[in-house]
C-alpha cells in the first residue's frame, strides 16, 4: 500500500514512464490474437488516465525481448504484422523511428497440452504397432505450430523456440505411462519391443522408458522440420536458394534470421535417452546440432559413463 502511495503521489509524466515499463504483448488464447497487458490498468481512475495518455502513443524498444511475451498461440504469429504496423504509425506521427520487432519466443510445450495418446495394446480394434505410438506423437507436436511457423514475417531476426518442459503435466504424464506400461504383464501391453524409427530404425526402445524414448525423438524431428520450414521460407522470400546461403541445417541460421533452441531437458528425461545410444557425438551432430545445447545433460551424462568404463 505504500508502495502505491508513492506511485500516486509521483509526478504524471514520471507515472506515466513507470507505466510504459510493465507494458508487455501476450497472447490470448480464446481471442487468437495478441493483447497488450498492463498490471497497473484500471487500479484507480488516476493510473487508468495515466494508461489512456500513454498508450497509443507507446513505443517500445524493438530489441528488448520482453515486451514480447512467449507466444503460445499459433494464431498469433499473424497478428504480428499488425503489432509491427501500429509501432510503425507511432514512430512516423512522433518523429521516431522503429527497426521492426527484432525477435520472438514461441512456446513449444504448452503446460496444458500432453499427447492425446493412451498407452492400451489394442486402438480401433487393431493391435497397436510402433507406428502408431510415434504418429500420435509427432502429430501432437506437429499440429499446434506446424506451418504456422511459415507465417513468421519477414521483419523478425530472431526466432527462439522454448522447448521447457511442463513438469507438472507432460513430464509426469510420460513418466506415469512408462511405470504403468513396465508394471503391466507383457500380454497387456502394446507391441513390444518398439522400434524407435527416425535416426534409429532398427532400435528397440528400452522397457521402462519407451514413451518417453519415443516422444522425445518424435519431438526433435518434428521441431528440426520447424526450423527448416522457418528457414527455407525466409530463404525463398529474399531470393535466396540452398546453394547461396549454404547448409543453414547445422547452424539454424541465415543471413537476417536466426533460430535457436532454449530450455534444458530435465533430469528425469535425461535418464530416459541415455540408454539410447553411448555415443557423445550422436548428441551432438544429430538434428542439424540445434539440440546440442538443450540435450547437454545427455552428453554429460554419456562422457561421465565412458570415463567411468575407462
Amino acid at each position: 500500500m505504500a508502495s502505491s502511495s508513492r506511485l500516486l503521489s509521483l509526478p504524471a509524466e514520471l507515472r506515466q514512464k513507470i507505466i510504459e515499463k510493465t507494458f508487455t504483448i501476450v497472447s490470448d488464447i480464446q481471442m487468437g490474437c495478441l493483447v497488450l497487458n498492463c498490471p497497473l490498468q484500471g487500479i484507480c481512475q488516476l493510473f487508468q488516465a495515466d494508461y489512456d495518455s500513454v498508450v497509443h502513443s507507446w513505443l517500445p524498444d524493438p530489441r528488448d525481448p520482453t515486451v514480447f511475451a512467449a507466444l503460445t498461440d499459433p494464431n498469433c504469429i499473424e497478428d504480428l504484422e499488425h503489432w509491427n504496423a501500429r509501432f510503425q504509425r507511432v514512430a512516423a506521427a512522433s518523429n521516431r523511428t522503429w527497426a521492426g520487432i527484432q525477435e520472438i519466443t514461441l512456446t513449444v510445450l504448452l503446460g496444458n497440452r500432453v499427447p492425446p495418446w493412451k498407452p492400451f495394446r489394442y486402438y480401433r480394434g487393431q493391435p497397436c504397432e510402433h507406428n502408431d505410438i510415434r504418429d500420435q506423437f509427432e502429430c501432437f507436436v506437429y499440429n499446434h505450430w506446424g506451418v504456422h511457423v511459415l507465417t513468421i514475417p519477414s521483419f523478425v531476426r530472431r526466432v527462439k523456440l522454448d522447448m521447457t518442459v511442463p513438469r507438472e503435466t507432460l513430464e509426469r504424464k510420460l513418466a506415469q505411462w512408462d511405470a504403468g506400461w513396465t508394471a503391466q504383464p507383457p500380454w497387456c501391453r502394446p507391441i513390444y519391443p518398439m522400434n524407435l524409427g527416425h535416426h534409429f530404425p532398427d532400435v528397440k526402445a528400452d522397457e521402462g522408458y519407451c514413451f518417453r524414448q519415443l516422444f522425445w525423438l518424435a519431438l526433435f524431428d518434428s521441431v528440426e522440420e520447424w526450423v527448416d520450414l522457418v528457414l527455407e521460407s525466409r530463404a525463398r522470400r529474399r531470393g535466396l536458394s540452398r546453394r547461396d546461403v549454404g547448409e543453414w541445417d547445422s547452424r539454424g541460421s541465415i543471413p537476417a534470421l536466426t533460430v535457436e533452441i532454449i530450455g534444458e531437458l530435465p533430469a528425469s528425461q535425461v535418464e530416459a535417452l541415455v540408454p539410447i545410444t553411448g555415443e557423445a557425438s550422436f548428441w551432438r551432430d544429430t538434428w542439424s546440432e540445434i539440440f546440442a545445447a538443450y540435450t547437454k545433460g545427455v552428453i554429460e551424462r554419456i562422457e561421465a559413463n565412458t570415463k567411468d568404463e575407462g
